[in-house]
């Protein structure tokens, strides 16, 4: 259920059942459809595969003209390629935030097509409080 709404500034957005996508991205999301299962919430749409969630997107902001992209799970992960349309940020759990315009669609998807084949490989060495994980020690105990 897709329908188009006009807001003060003249800008059409898209509601996909009850999520909130600017004009622009709404390619995006076709994509993403051929490749995870999608699950629009009230703020969110969430990209699943068989590993779980592996990318969440919302709006940015009012302005419609931009989108944020986390990759679900991936503390202390660096992608493998150079995205010049993407700008990376910090995010609160030590996950990828990506904040995509409209001229940067075709990176963000073979960005989240790349996440999506290393996830289920992926081991995290940070915590969600951005510390280092401690290595757990088997402790052995003498045979008798």
């Amino acid at each position: 259920m897709t329908n188009e709404q006009t807001t003060r500034r003249r800008v059409v957005i898209e509601r996909i059942e009850g999520t909130v996508i600017p004009t622009a991205f709404e390619s995006f999301v076709r994509l993403m459809e051929r490749i995870a299962e999608v699950e629009h919430k009230g703020t969110v749409s969430v990209f699943r595969d068989d590993n779980g969630p592996f990318v969440s997107l919302y709006k940015q902001g009012s302005n419609n003209e931009q989108i944020n992209l986390v990759l679900n799970k991936s503390r202390g992960w660096n992608c493998s390629r150079k995205y010049k349309r993407l700008i990376f940020e910090p995010w609160h759990t030590g996950d990828v935030r990506v904040l995509v315009v409209p001229r940067g669609i075709k990176q963000a998807y073979k960005l989240s097509k790349e996440w999506k084949e290393v996830k289920p490989f992926h081991k995290t060495k940070i915590t969600v409080l951005g510390e280092k994980k401690k290595s757990k020690r088997i402790k052995r105990f003498p045979r008798p």
